[in-house]
């Protein structure tokens, strides 16, 4: 009897993991604004860009996206998220961490490559601007849609 009473609780305990490691994890969503993004790149300069955005376009282009042709694993963390992607044989392992209303910071690893992006949203987009315009650092605007 007591085996069995131990037996059924670790197929619950069983059942239970492998319902939460397969489940979706709920994407974030940024607040809708103006962006600063400053990328920290491996060779030690930093390049800052600004992004307007609102919630359509947040949810076409959210920060953990999953890419055509990619695989990707995301996984809740202790203040955001850990991500694993696998593109054309390369793998990149990072984490999304912080209040993707206010400021976050995303890390990403891929092979001997680090890179650091910490966003903060800055108000309003500016007159002018649209959701998907990135403002480049030598000023010139792109639209990622």
């Amino acid at each position: 009897m007591r085996r069995s009473v131990a037996v059924s609780r670790v197929c619950v305990v069983l059942v239970a993991l492998a319902a939460g490691a397969s489940a979706q994890v709920a994407e974030p969503h940024r607040k809708a604004g103006w962006w600063e993004m400053a990328a920290h790149l491996p060779n030690g300069t930093t390049m800052t860009r600004y992004l307007c955005l609102d919630a359509a376009f947040d949810s076409r282009h959210s920060v953990l996206a999953k890419q055509e042709g990619c695989t990707q694993t995301v996984e809740a963390v202790a203040g955001g998220y850990s991500f694993k992607k696998t593109c054309g044989g390369e793998t990149t392992t990072g984490t999304a961490i912080g209040d993707f209303n206010a400021a976050y910071k995303i890390t990403e690893q891929r092979g001997a490559a680090r890179i650091q992006t910490d966003a903060r949203l800055v108000g309003a987009c500016p007159a002018g601007r649209k959701p998907g315009d990135m403002q480049m650092p030598n000023g010139t605007v792109i639209n990622l849609d």
